[in-house]
């Protein structure tokens, strides 16, 4: 069985640690990039892959729930029409606390979503700040409460750790308030400072700095002892989840399948290229002509 990824690029702001594949959000070309990817998801794969069976499709970015829930829709039917997903497939979306309403999840569900992933990255307003996220914590609360109404029986949360001028005690704070919204799988990262990134000139000019390894490495290991004392179970290095639920965080199911991605990244004016992953094997397919590949994947 294969994953799908699609990569949806935009944002509505650019946040200062971020080395992903993503950009300004631009109504008009995300109507031409939509128009495109179905293009792409039509013409994917080779003659032996037309109709191959698919479980999982995952809308990472980006912030994919910038997206309209029709525009979701036309993606998911293209998948449909081009691969054999199953019937009870999991389909996750990406989003960020602030882009959500309980009418908008609901459209998302309607549209074939059964499991949104949110980018909460800290349940501290002054690490909010410090990251520079759109949402506060109370937002992030208040969002997965509007999941739970909308229908949705599966979320996942993203936290990060050893951020600038981060205490192991602070860190915790983050760890137990995502136990207390209890999402069904929390995926734990170090944050790692690009040397492009905006964040490290933050850190110099405010004189910040990241805790020593050993810090890192008590936030990480006092973190999972904490999770699991809460019913949750390890089964990545970064991901955990309550029990019956293990199978859905991307890295899990490129490990567990052993089989690859599809990423669509098309090429546009920004010059987003489409790259495809099988077997363990990636291929970038050439823009087209005129166009440059800007993306960082």
């Amino acid at each position: 069985m294969l994953g799908l990824y699609v990569h949806i690029p935009f944002c509505s702001a650019i946040c200062n640690y971020c080395n992903f594949n993503r950009g300004l959000f631009d109504a008009a070309l995300k109507v031409r990039y939509v128009d495109a990817l179905i293009k792409d998801i039509e013409r994917t794969g080779g003659a032996g892959e037309a109709g191959a069976g698919a479980d999982t499709i995952f809308f990472g970015g980006g912030t994919p729930s910038l997206l309209e829930p029709d525009e979701i829709a036309r993606i998911i039917t293209a998948c449909r029409a081009r691969f054999a997903v199953t019937a009870d497939a999991e389909i996750t979306l990406e989003a960020n606390p602030e882009t959500v309403t309980e009418p908008r999840l609901a459209a998302y569900r309607l549209a074939g979503v059964n499991r949104v992933s949110y980018g909460v990255q800290s349940f501290r307003e002054s690490e909010l700040r410090r990251l520079s996220r759109l949402h506060t914590a109370d937002r992030a609360r208040t969002a997965i409460a509007e999941a739970r109404a909308a229908g949705f029986d599966n979320l996942s949360l993203d936290l990060m750790m050893w951020l600038p001028e981060q205490q192991l005690a602070e860190w915790l704070e983050s760890v137990d308030a995502a136990i207390a919204v209890g999402p069904e799988h929390i995926s734990l990262y170090l944050l790692e400072v690009y040397p492009n990134a905006p964040l490290k000139d933050d850190m110099a000019r405010a004189n910040w700095s990241q805790a020593p390894d050993d810090d890192a490495a008590a936030m990480y290991l006092t973190a999972m002892d904490r999770l699991e004392a809460a019913g949750y179970e390890q089964y990545e290095i970064s991901n955990v989840a309550r029990a019956g639920w293990r199978f859905a965080p991307q890295s899990e199911i490129l490990d567990r399948r052993r089989l690859a991605w599809i990423r669509v990244w098309r090429s546009l004016d920004s010059g987003w290229c489409p790259v495809e992953e099988r077997g363990g094997h990636r291929r970038v397919r050439s823009p087209p002509r005129g166009k440059r590949n800007a993306g960082h994947g």
